[in-house]
């Protein structure tokens, strides 16, 4: 009703609030100004008009205090709120007032601590975000804010650990890393987290066992390929470190003594020990992902070696074939070609000691053996072909094989 008593009502009615709201706001000002404001805001507030009452002229405190530099009393208002319901909704706003404080303030120990706390209490497995489902809001902020924490913390850490080389700190943040993937697997972040965290791990703390698992995980890991070659190729470091076996090829295995083409003693094949066959897992990989790469030829070479010393010949094989077939201008080609008639010679394997004969003297850059010797391994192989088909009473192949 325009020009009435009722709009005049309306008006007055605003005014009342409006003064009432300035006073408050005063009493807030000058009680603030009392060694214990805090206090007497509190209970001045809850007679006047109750716990909502109370809250909201807190709550102006604080920000007054905040407004004045005053952090050490803002922050004990914020902790009062969460003292009061510690599982309430808006405690992520309390925590980050009182984190802001900090920074603030200065005091980084404080500050990791109460980092640290938040980090905690807000874990995506723990109690609060349990109690809060029912506000997914709040419980996205809630653990934004602790991947958010334990994100800068572990930066932090890793940069004052790399700036000192200090060992401790070194241990410390490579906790902090473990923290992260336990909390925070599916983060996009956990990708980087986890190859920096096997770095130091290898090249820091000598714990190369799980250094070996971390690798291993960031190369299964779908999400991302950038730490791939890195971490296929520190598998590799480590199953070696556990194994004995040193990086690149010891000289002495390129001069062995190979057994005469044709009477080669039978032995029995002995299993890999558990590091072996792990330095073989991990260096197949690698020569999967990256087949061209100059670091897949040692680590096949070595990962061929371990099998021809147990006997496993096929298995050697395949590795050393993997090198002549694929760096046939590289220096190890030579020696895994020869390692390669030698394990067929091994099996008695004579067609294939036919074939590969052949192969490596079409081959100009093979050196391992003279053309003559080779094709005395062809005519020896056809040689043994033959006489095993008579053997059986197969007279057309044999006749065959001679021809």
């Amino acid at each position: 009703i325009r020009g009435g008593k009722v709009e005049s009502g309306f008006a007055t009615a605003r005014s009342e609030i409006e003064f009432r709201d300035q006073a408050m706001k005063d009493i807030v000002i000058s009680l603030a100004e009392v060694p214990n404001g805090f206090e007497e805001t509190r209970d001045y507030f809850n007679r006047l008009g109750g716990k909502a009452l109370m809250m909201k002229m807190l709550d102006r405190l604080a920000k007054y205090y905040l407004s004045q530099d005053k952090d050490e009393k803002a922050i004990a208002i914020f902790r009062y709120f969460i003292q009061l319901d510690p599982w309430a909704p808006i405690v992520p706003d309390h925590l980050d007032m009182i984190v802001d404080s900090l920074k603030r303030i200065g005091y980084k120990r404080r500050l990791d601590k109460e980092q640290r706390a938040i980090i905690a209490l807000f874990s995506p497995q723990g109690e609060w975000v349990k109690k809060n489902e029912p506000n997914p809001a709040a419980v996205a902020k809630a653990v934004k804010m602790a991947e958010d924490y334990l994100d800068t913390i572990i930066t932090n850490l890793h940069k004052e650990a790399i700036k000192t080389n200090d060992l401790d700190k070194f241990k410390a943040v490579v906790k902090d890393y473990a923290l992260y993937l336990a909390m925070f697997l599916d983060n996009a972040k956990s990708y980087d987290k986890r190859f920096y965290m096997a770095e130091i791990q290898f090249f820091k703390l000598n714990q190369y066992e799980t250094a070996l698992e971390m690798y291993a995980a960031v190369v299964a890991d779908k999400r991302e390929t950038k730490f791939q070659e890195e971490g296929a190729y520190g598998r590799i470091l480590c199953a070696g470190k556990l194994g004995g076996v040193e990086e690149g090829v010891k000289r002495e295995v390129l001069h062995k003594k190979y057994s005469t083409m044709g009477k080669a003693q039978k032995m029995k094949g002995m299993p890999l020990a558990k590091w072996e066959a792990k330095y073989v897992e991990a260096s197949d990989e690698y020569a999967r992902l990256l087949p061209k790469s100059t670091k897949a030829i040692p680590v096949s070479f070595n990962a061929a070696e371990m099998f021809m010393r147990n006997k496993l010949f096929d298995e050697a094989v395949r590795r050393y074939s993997f090198i002549v077939d694929n760096h046939p201008d590289h220096e190890l080609a030579g020696h895994s070609a020869n390692n390669i008639l030698e394990c067929f010679n091994q099996l008695e394997d004579w067609p294939e000691i036919e074939k590969w004969s052949k192969k490596l003297l079409a081959n100009k850059r093979f050196k391992g053996r003279k053309p003559d010797e080779l094709n005395r391994f062809v005519a020896m192989a056809i040689f043994k072909v033959a006489y095993a088909a008579i053997d059986r009473g197969d007279w057309d192949k044999g006749a065959t094989e001679y021809l």
